[in-house]
C-alpha cells in the first residue's frame, strides 16, 4: 500500500510525502553507478559501461537509420534526475 500512497503523492503534490517508493530496495542500490556522477566528469566514464538503478519515469523508443532500437529514457532516482540515451548495443528490449 505504501507504494500506491507513495504514487499518489507524487502526483498530487509534485514530491513524496510518506517516503520514496524506491526506499525499500536502498540496499540492493548501494554500490550502484550515481548519474550526478556524469555531471562532475563526464570524459571519465567515456567507453565504460555503468549500472544504475531507479524508475524509469518516462521512456521513448525510436529507430536508428541501420534500423536498431535505442531509447531516451528519464530516470527518476533516490536523487537527482537526468535523462539518459540508451544505444542500440545496450538496449535490450
Amino acid at each position: 500500500m505504501k507504494k500506491i500512497n507513495c504514487w499518489d503523492e507524487k502526483d498530487y503534490t509534485g514530491f513524496y510525502i510518506t517516503g520514496h517508493p524506491l526506499d525499500s530496495y536502498q540496499k540492493e542500490m548501494e554500490g550502484l553507478f550515481e548519474i550526478g556522477k556524469l555531471l562532475e566528469n563526464p570524459e571519465k566514464f567515456d567507453g565504460q559501461s555503468i549500472v544504475v538503478g531507479g524508475l524509469i519515469a518516462n521512456a521513448v523508443t525510436r529507430l536508428t537509420k541501420r534500423n536498431d532500437a535505442m531509447a531516451n529514457i528519464r530516470p527518476r532516482g533516490l536523487h537527482r534526475v537526468r535523462g539518459c540515451v540508451v544505444f542500440p548495443k545496450a538496449l535490450c528490449l
